[in-house]
């Protein structure tokens, strides 16, 4: 504690002091004296406040400090210590800071289990608690449960918003139930008033390409197109993927103008998808000259990109080609691996 003894004898030497302000060495010891006085008591007083307020102070610079990685012990350590802070007791904000925490580490049934004794202590879910367990219970493919989530919030009195949309479309996507998660999008969410997002629709459309479902996938693009949501280079390069593994490379290759053409920049997953579909489909020439068109954007190959080509190229008996790309590797500080070397060797032993 501070020591008060000291306080009250610099305050009687400040009041004794008959100081004319108008002499300036009488103000600078004034000035001194209350400095000397402040300081070192505002100092005690905050240390002391930080012991006496322990839980409080302790639970909000750890939240602060950041939850990255949290251990198990360490997760557990620090939502006791907030459940025994009654004085003010921590806010649903605080809870859901810990919880969200929590589960970037994957610790799924860890946070539901927090929950629930958050629970019993008498701390009522709000909507982003909530939508903190669904997303829980959709990771741990408990999707039954992740709907009775949503009952308690409505039963609550809150609305389920477009994120909370969002995870349960991310649950049912995780299972393959593709045509339940469009219904969710065309019906309960619209309905509801929840506008949809790229969020909405981008495990859906990737869960169609893996599928071989790449015609609905389309169709969700238009779909998107329509109700004013702007695709991102994301979406298009899922699509323009499993187009290229259909084997619908015109298709594939229209799309890429059309993105282009609506000012969404390809990337280099979105090159890689091309190349590797005109390299596998024989049409080495299409692919080389999209990786100079990547390169002339000053988009950086991958190792990928380059094996596609020379793979294409040891197959079309263009080994010169294919050694000449490989240099070009080598001059780009791109590591050769496995599947280049394998591909080159191919390549002379054929001439044999």
């Amino acid at each position: 504690m501070p020591n008060m003894f000291a306080c009250l004898v610099y305050i009687q030497q400040i009041l004794v002091l008959e100081v004319d302000d108008s002499h300036n060495d009488c103000a600078l010891r004034k000035g001194r004296m209350i400095g000397r006085l402040i300081q070192p008591q505002r100092i005690a007083l905050f240390s002391a406040f930080s012991v006496l307020s322990n839980g409080t102070v302790s639970y909000k610079e750890r939240l602060r400090s950041g939850l990255v990685g949290i251990k198990k012990d360490d997760a557990v350590d620090l939502f006791e210590s907030m459940v025994r802070c009654r004085h003010p007791l921590p806010s649903l904000v605080d809870f859901s800071r810990l919880f969200s925490g929590i589960a970037r580490t994957k610790q799924y049934d860890l946070v539901l289990h927090l929950c629930k004794k958050m629970e019993l202590q008498g701390i009522t879910h709000n909507n982003y608690t909530l939508t903190i367990v669904i997303n829980c219970y959709c990771r741990r493919r408990k999707l039954g449960f992740a709907f009775s989530a949503i009952g308690k919030m409505l039963k609550l009195g809150y609305e389920p918003n477009t994120v909370t949309f969002n995870t349960l479309l991310n649950g049912l996507c995780l299972e393959g139930r593709v045509s339940e998660a469009v219904e969710l999008v065309d019906h309960r969410m619209m309905d509801n008033g929840c506008q949809p997002d790229e969020a909405t629709y981008g495990p859906v459309t990737n869960r169609m390409c893996k599928s071989w479902n790449t015609a609905s996938a389309l169709d969700l693009l238009r779909k998107m197109e329509d109700r004013k949501v702007k695709p991102q280079v994301v979406t298009y390069s899922m699509i323009i993927d499993g187009l290229c593994k259909d084997g619908s490379l015109d298709d594939a290759l229209r799309l890429f103008n059309e993105m282009e053409t609506k000012g969404i920049k390809p990337n280099v997953f979105t090159y890689n998808s091309l190349i590797r579909g005109f390299c596998n489909a024989g049409r080495w020439d299409d692919g080389a000259q999209l990786l100079r068109d990547m390169i002339t954007r000053e988009i950086t190959p991958y190792i990928v990109t380059f094996n596609a080509l020379i793979d294409s190229l040891v197959k079309e008996g263009k080994l010169t080609e294919a050694k000449e790309l490989y240099n070009e590797m080598i001059t780009r500080g791109i590591d050769p691996d496995t599947i280049t070397y394998n591909s080159l060797i191919y390549g002379l032993c054929m001439l044999r």
